[in-house]
């Protein structure tokens, strides 16, 4: 979910690879038609875990499609959601299936969707497209939501089976634009350190009041600076 906004490379000498600077804004990804992908900005969990957690809620809003969350065969009504930092005007939501396996297991899953409230606002059956695929399901004009679920429901099994696990690769939830920021400046004062180094980042935003540093995430203000010390090779974000 990388907004491509701006990237600086740094390179650490005496190191094959290289040092990179991303500015990524919020996680927002910019789609077609004015919408943006708010799923990556929320809290993602499961009713359950695949041998002790291998497998985790947050895999299905990490923006790798290698990856993916599973829950145990056993719970009844297995369940991935995920919550939204806060409530959208939905669009559309894009299920994408695991790739390495199983295609076929998650028809009959309802995806469903709530609003701040609780309330149950939009539902709809999936069928699954096969390993690899993904399900897109268009969301009516005006239904808000601050959850979205998608698992089984009064009793629903895998096809063909007596199991009722969950697995996605990604689930990609589009929202209406609402005020995304513009990136004006992206800088770092040098282009390549020795490990240990002080590199200054800078940079300048509009539309926004905060942005998060990562690693760490410490939360800065839109335009600013900030000296590092690079040891190795490191994805700076904000």
């Amino acid at each position: 979910m990388k907004a491509e906004l701006a990237t600086m490379d740094v390179k650490i000498k005496n190191q094959v690879r290289g040092f990179s600077a991303l500015l990524w804004l919020l996680g927002i990804t910019l789609a077609s038609g004015g919408l943006i992908e708010v799923a990556g900005l929320g809290v993602a969990s499961q009713t359950s875990e695949w041998n002790g957690g291998q497998y985790p809620a947050g895999n299905a809003i990490d923006g790798i499609s290698g990856t993916f969350s599973h829950t145990n065969t056993t719970t009844p009504d297995n369940f991935w959601e995920v919550q939204l930092d806060q409530e959208y005007e939905v669009a559309r939501v894009e299920v994408e299936m695991r790739g390495d396996c199983c295609g076929g297991r998650m028809s009959g899953t309802i995806l469903r969707g709530f609003d701040e409230e609780g309330d149950s606002v939009f539902w709809q059956s999936l069928v699954d497209p096969g390993v690899g695929g993904i399900t897109v399901v268009e969301v009516p004009v005006g239904v808000k939501m601050k959850r979205v679920r998608v698992g089984f429901e009064d009793g629903g099994k895998n096809p063909g089976q007596s199991t009722s696990m969950i697995h996605f690769a990604e689930v990609r939830v589009f929202a209406q634009e609402v005020g995304l920021a513009r990136v004006e400046t992206f800088s770092a004062s040098e282009r390549e350190v020795a490990s240990g180094e002080a590199v200054t980042l800078m940079w300048s935003l509009e539309g926004v009041d905060e942005v998060r540093l990562y690693p760490g995430g410490q939360v800065v203000a839109s335009s600013g600076s900030v000296v590092v010390n690079p040891a190795e090779s490191v994805i700076y974000e904000i």
